[in-house]
């Protein structure tokens, strides 16, 4: 503006139904002002859209150059995050419902140990390059108050930066909860960081444009010990073990059988009826398991190549353990471990590393393997007379003087 200060403008805004008049004044504190010829300065917009100065005066009314009279105020809308629906699912039995909310939109849960727990698509609005602000926090699987935010077991704040088509992947290093929750985002206009409202219930199913907190359950392998009882169940007189390698070594467990008593002496009715005073090895499983659940159990004889017996379809969380009756009924000392259990949710847990199992015993002198149970069977000592004793006959009578000789096992 040209003119004497102060100068009054006069301006409205194009396709205004109220055809309001705005006002607003150029001089003292614009630029310009004090050099009696030139004013410029800012005057205030009410929203976006078009807007055409229609007077301007001083000390005189003043013209306006109708080919610069209008300008035009676009508003460039903040950047916005959110998670997709794609891949997630609403739970209304959620744990977020001990927050006092209905439910929350989950990622498929995924088992421990995984190396594809997935991932959470993102909804992005604004100008890329996008720079993302987020918290994740984390209950433990033993957590009784898994999901509540006073409870929490730690949480964390991460940045990450997105693009147009991005995901979040998500974690599962422990077995637990995890919830996600965008808290800001920022893009190449805004590049100062925009907070981001909790959204979590907001949203209908199906309708997930907004939603900032999602959740993701990694859940727990399924945990076993081998574990070994006296025929009346009491336990016997060491500690389970979960088979794993680095596991302190454990004594033998021995138990002993009369001559004849073994499988290679005695025949199958006198093993039957031994059979059922050996002891009884049983695999446990921890109660957080869904069964029925499967289990691999790697046998060592005491030379030879070892086997591995699967115990297929256990319906409860204790079954007793069938070793092979060529291994469990001989004389000497074998060992056996846990390989592998999995439950009724397809989750694994490897106790020993795979590429080992089936190898035999790990050293070449039959020390006692890292890990499991191991059980010797001894024959119980026996005398019987000579040949060449007196005694060998029954039906010859025994004389003062005469040398009895035994043959001692």
């Amino acid at each position: 503006a040209s003119g004497e200060y102060p100068i009054d403008l006069k301006y409205r805004k194009i396709g205004d139904t109220t055809e309001r008049v705005f006002t607003a004044k150029l001089g003292y504190g614009s630029r310009g002002a004090n050099s009696g010829s030139q004013v410029s300065g800012s005057v205030p917009a009410y929203g976006p859209g078009e807007y055409e100065l229609i007077a301007a005066d001083d000390i005189c009314p003043g013209t306006v150059d109708p080919f610069s009279a209008r300008c035009t105020i676009k508003v460039e809308p903040k950047p916005s995050a959110w998670f997709t629906s794609s891949g997630l699912s609403y739970n209304k039995s959620s744990n977020m419902a001990q927050t006092g909310n209905d439910g929350a939109w989950q990622l498929a849960s995924v088992c421990e140990g995984t190396t594809t727990p997935g991932a959470f698509e993102l909804g992005l609005s604004g100008s890329g390059p996008w720079r993302l602000e987020y918290r994740v926090d984390f209950w433990l699987w033993s957590n009784a108050h898994s999901g509540d935010p006073r409870y929490v077991d730690c949480s964390n704040t991460h940045t990450a930066v997105a693009m147009q088509q991005s995901t979040l992947k998500a974690e599962c290093c422990e077995p637990g909860l995890y919830r996600y929750m965008l808290t800001a985002v920022s893009d190449e206009r805004y590049q100062r960081l925009q907070r981001l409202k909790p959204s979590h219930t907001d949203t209908l199913p199906g309708e997930t444009k907004g939603l900032t907190v999602v959740e993701h359950r990694v859940t727990r392998s399924p945990q076993a010990e081998l574990r070994a009882y006296l025929p009346d169940g009491t336990p016997m007189d060491m500690s389970s073990s979960r088979g794993a390698f680095g596991w302190s070594r454990q004594s033998a467990i021995k138990h002993c059988l009369a001559p004849g008593q073994s499988r290679s002496e005695g025949g199958a009715q006198t093993w039957a009826n031994v059979r059922d005073r050996l002891p009884v090895f049983r695999v446990e499983f921890e109660k957080d398991g869904i069964a029925p659940f499967d289990a691999w159990i790697e046998v060592f004889p005491a030379s030879g190549p070892s086997e591995v017996v699967a115990i297929r379809n256990i319906e409860g969380y204790s079954q007793a353990i069938a070793l092979p009756e060529h291994i469990a009924s001989q004389i000497g000392r074998y060992h056996m471990r846990l390989v592998r259990t999995r439950d009724a949710r397809g989750c694994e847990h490897n106790y020993v590393d795979p590429s080992e199992v089936g190898l035999g015993r790990p050293d070449k002198g039959g020390k006692a393997i890292a890990g499991g149970i191991e059980i010797e069977y001894i024959e119980a000592p026996s005398a019987r007379p000579a040949s060449s004793s007196p005694a060998s006959n029954p039906s010859r009578s025994v004389c003062v003087g005469d040398i009895l000789a035994f043959d001692l096992r």
